[in-house]
């Protein structure tokens, strides 16, 4: 049987000195691409073909925010170039963030010009009265009405919380857990447009006679409810507006906080 014949042995110094051969080719290999692709990047980075020119944009609402927002918010202008090398991706979704429009925010670089940015809107459930162009959403987050949002019919909601003063910063703080809670439970127990404005300012009042809830309707009746009975007070008002309450002349305020009675102010005719 025919055999494959040795080849020529190698001494131990010879072996070792090939390994270290090899180890350092493939080492200056990687560090010569390694040097060549970061000249490339410095190439690039000094070049005008990779001047940020183009903002694309997703979002679930189509084109939710105007290119010239971000445009504005990110620095961008035909007068100041910013090349896509130097972009910092990560401060310009903090400076996106800092808005308290935008919810979330992410950010990629597509070559050679363009910026990626994929984001979702914070959607108002109401305005804040306490505090002028504020609106809230569902998580209790403040943030500006305009002129990210257009005009909307929503109802208004006063907190009364006297923690902020008046030239401080509220939008991208939070309301109480609990009292956003209570304000969007509130809110669902009406139809759209049926309620004009909830006023829970008076639900931390020392007296227990004076806690409430005051609620303004779309027909001008302002109802006052407790803060813990309000669902089966807000049942009586409605069996009591279907069967006993003339629609052409409502009073003008009802006060169901005494269970079983309703106690009802006429509206004065002068």
């Amino acid at each position: 049987m025919l055999g494959i014949p040795p080849g020529p042995r190698l001494s131990i110094r010879r072996s070792i000195f090939i390994i270290f051969l090899s180890i350092f080719g493939v080492f200056g290999s990687a560090l010569s691409l390694l040097y060549g692709y970061r000249f490339l990047e410095l190439l690039h980075a000094e070049s005008d073909h990779y001047t940020i020119k183009a903002v694309a944009q997703s979002c679930p609402e189509y084109e939710a925010l105007p290119t010239s927002f971000f445009a504005e918010i990110l620095g961008l202008s035909s007068d100041q170039k910013i090349n896509l090398y130097h972009f910092n991706v990560e401060h310009a979704q903090k400076r996106l963030l800092a808005t308290h429009v935008i919810q979330k925010a992410s950010i990629e670089t597509v070559k050679p010009h363009t910026l990626l940015i994929d984001y979702t809107i914070r959607h108002p459930v109401a305005y804040i009265g306490d505090f002028a162009n504020t609106a809230i959403d569902e998580e209790g987050e403040l943030f500006p009405a305009t002129p990210y949002h257009t005009p909307k019919t929503l109802p208004e909601i006063y907190f009364g919380d006297k923690s902020y003063s008046e030239d401080e910063q509220i939008w991208g703080t939070k309301i109480d857990p609990e009292r956003v809670a209570l304000a969007l439970d509130l809110l669902s127990l009406f139809e759209p447009k049926e309620l004009i404005r909830a006023d829970l300012s008076h639900l931390d009042e020392p007296s227990l006679g004076k806690r409430e809830l005051l609620l303004l309707l779309k027909d001008q009746t302002l109802l006052r409810l407790t803060p813990k009975r309000y669902h089966r007070e807000l049942a009586n008002y409605r069996a009591l507006s279907e069967t006993l309450l003339p629609k052409e002349s409502k009073p003008t305020t009802i006060d169901l906080r005494v269970p079983q009675v309703a106690y009802l102010q006429e509206p004065i005719h002068k």
